[in-house]
């Protein structure tokens, strides 16, 4: 599954993911709070991931199910419903 995992990775996604932790270091906490920097104000950190935290859309409906039937003992028996 990690495998399958590291092949779909794209660089994009890499970089939105190394962004995102960028910036919440960079929002040092003050009373609980980041520092949003672009605005300087303060944010909890559900505002903060909700703001900057990537999002990834699912490649296809059954991705999770296809990769369990692939890796299952018999593959053949388990990705036939599929």
């Amino acid at each position: 599954m990690d495998a399958a995992v590291v092949a779909i990775t794209t660089d994009g996604m890499i970089r939105r993911i190394s962004n995102y932790a960028r910036r919440r270091e960079w929002g040092t906490k003050i009373l609980g709070n980041h520092v949003d920097p672009e605005t300087g104000e303060l944010l909890t950190q559900e505002a903060f991931d909700e703001k900057y935290a990537p999002s990834f859309p699912p490649l296809w409906p059954q991705l999770r199910q296809e990769l369990e039937a692939r890796l299952a003992p018999d593959p053949d028996a388990e990705s036939a419903p599929l």
